[in-house]
């Protein structure tokens, strides 16, 4: 959360990337909090973090200094020379003791060319949103891992918009169908998958069922030829 500053000091100035991160997610907090416990924790003194905090407007997360003890370092979000890392932890409370659950250990893994850390991006909304912009999908090919520049990339309304070709499979992920709100329009959108598939063609639908409690079978169907 703080680095090296101009005079020495270890933990003089905020770190931008931290400081980025919680800008955004200190608003989530208290939802967050509706279900799970949720702390920042720093190395720095407790004052000095306190006052970074009250400088970002930051009133929602907890605090905490890990000052003076091992945490930072036994949990690899301190490096062997000191140097502070932005790691996410999941501890949880069983049988009277307290768990190590997991860490966002993808830090520790190389890097692929041109790309930086993800690790902690699950909880950075600042990305989630240039992720969507018209520059990072041009960009996406340069970006892509050996192969994935041959994925054509197509902005445009899903119950509307056509490409080129057709194609074995279509995917609508996470909920996306949903922002259809009317039946005419998700009627048209199905119509333009139709339109898409290659004879024999799956489209899969990835939604959530209110009041489903996991005992429904998925029931699939298949465009006939």
């Amino acid at each position: 959360m703080l680095d090296p500053g101009p005079t020495g000091c270890p933990l003089e100035v905020a770190c931008p990337t931290c400081t980025s991160m919680l800008d955004g997610i200190d608003g989530e907090v208290p939802h967050i909090t509706q279900h799970v416990s949720f702390a920042v924790a720093a190395k720095a003194p407790i004052e000095r973090f306190q006052a970074h905090a009250h400088t970002r407007g930051w009133h929602h997360a907890r605090l905490l200094s890990s000052a003076g003890t091992t945490s930072n370092r036994d949990y690899h979000a301190e490096s062997s020379d000191a140097e502070q890392r932005p790691m996410a932890t999941v501890f949880v409370r069983r049988d009277g003791a307290i768990h190590h659950l997991w860490s966002s250990e993808l830090l520790l893994v190389p890097h692929e060319p041109d790309q930086g850390p993800r690790h902690v991006d699950f909880m950075w909304p600042l990305w989630a949103v240039l992720d969507r912009t018209p520059e990072a999908a041009a960009a996406t090919g340069g970006q892509a891992k050996p192969g994935g520049n041959e994925i054509g990339v197509t902005m445009g309304d899903l119950a509307t918009t056509r490409v080129g070709g057709t194609v074995k499979l279509a995917y609508l992920v996470r909920n996306t169908i949903m922002n259809l709100t009317t039946q005419d329009a998700q009627v048209a959108c199905f119509r333009n998958v139709a339109a898409h598939l290659e004879p024999g063609g799956c489209f899969v639908i990835e939604v959530m069922v209110r009041g489903c409690n996991g005992s429904h079978r998925a029931r699939p169907s298949r465009r006939s030829p």
